[in-house]
This record gives structure tokens, sequence and C-alpha cells, in this order.
């Protein structure tokens, strides 16, 4: 069986205002990033635990972290982004080499923003509670509104495609890359232009057999008047 991967995304009590170009929050574009490592995760056969999403704050921590230490994941996974106005990503861990060595897998595929830094803490309560490996990747700056608006508009798919190779790695799980679909998206909206073509030829054949038998109608209405008259 397949090494089990936990999967934590921020749910700060507060939610942290991002510079992104609509209305966002941490927990929100967290949530949504993970949303797509899970998908992908469980794609590639991966057992993946992801518990407490509706709860926030300290609660959410203690609640998810005893999960894992129970369920006996090999990897506990968590999603942040920064603030302070920097550009780069960073994975904290706990202070061992196997820690510091899996952050820097994390290194090793994230291109998207660079540079990448693997950074040792050990005053985190999901680094410092968890029985497994613990990743807590500060995926970007949210008060980078360059860096916030790429993210919001392709970019998230890009970085969390880039952690999904790395997890594969870790759990030793033969990547595969997503099936593009472009090809057959662009056959399935020609056929579905064919389609409405013919439904609209459709319509507008309907319409002038309307107008004909309205013709029709009104003559026949003509010819009852006057028969009226002629009985009156």
């Amino acid at each position: 069986m397949a090494k089990g991967l936990y999967l934590s995304a921020a749910a700060h009590r507060y939610d942290n205002p991002t510079e992104c170009p609509q209305s966002c929050g941490e927990n929100v574009h967290c949530k949504a990033y993970m949303d797509i490592v899970e998908r992908r995760m469980i794609e590639h056969g991966v057992p993946v635990m992801r518990g407490y999403q509706d709860e926030v704050g300290d609660i959410a921590m203690q609640h998810r972290v005893a999960e894992a230490n129970e369920w006996e994941a090999f990897i506990y996974y968590v999603a942040h982004t920064n603030s302070g106005g920097g550009r780069y990503t960073m994975t904290l861990c706990w202070d061992n080499e196997e820690s510091k060595a899996a952050a820097a897998v994390i290194g090793k595929y994230r291109k998207s923003i660079t540079p990448h830094k693997v950074t040792v803490r050990t005053d985190l309560y999901e680094i410092r509670k968890t029985k497994m490996i613990c990743l807590y990747d500060e995926l970007f700056f949210h008060d980078n509104e360059e860096d916030c608006a790429w993210f919001h508009h392709g970019g998230m798919e890009i970085m969390a495609e880039e952690t999904v190779q790395a997890l594969c790695e870790l759990l030793e799980v033969e990547y595969v890359a997503p099936v593009d679909r472009s090809d057959d998206l662009k056959a399935e909206n020609e056929a579905l232009r064919y389609q409405l073509d013919v439904l609209l030829k459709q319509v507008d054949q309907l319409a002038d057999e309307k107008k004909a038998l309205q013709k029709q109608v009104d003559a026949l209405k003509d010819k009852i008047a006057v028969a009226k008259k002629a009985l009156a």
C-alpha cells in the first residue's frame, strides 16, 4: 500500500487579507490550492486524508495533528502564504536531516517562484507535534500584489503541480503529468458549435413556417369574417 499523505491548508482564526485583484484571504486561496493537490495525489493512488476543514485556529491544528498521528501518515503537508513584501518560497520543517532533505525536494521542483528556502522551525505546533515528516510550505507572499495576481490567474495550478511532483518523489510514487485535453476540448467545442448552428437553422426554419402558417390563419379568419357577414 502506498504511503499516506495528510493535508492541512491554512485555517487562521481571522483570515489574513491579501493583495489579490479580487476579494480573497490566505485561508481561501490555500484551500483552493490544496483542493488541486488533493485531487492530483488521489489520481496517483496515494491515500490522502484531510480532516477538520471547517475548523479554524488552534483547535483545527490540534485535531488535524491528532488525526494524522493516529492514522500514521508518512508526510504531513501544510500550505500557507507569507507576508512582509518578499519574493521567495519557503518550506519550514523540523531540525533533523530527514525533514530538511524532504523540504529540499520541494525546492527541487519549485520553479515558478524562486528562490526557495528551507528553514528549520521547532516552535510551530504542526511541526512540533506531528510524529511524521512535516513540510510547512509558505507558497508566496500574499502582500506581493504581482505574485498574488499571478497565483490567482493560473499560477495556483502551476505551483500545485510542482508540489505534486515533489510529493510523488517523497512518497516513492511514479509521477504522471496531467493529461492535456486541449485538443479534445477543441474538438468538443467544434462539435457543439456545429450542433448549435444546426439548431439555429432549425429555429429559423420553424420561424419561417410559423410566418407561413400565420398567413394561412389570417386568410382563414378573413374568410370566416366574410361568411359571418353573409349569414347576418
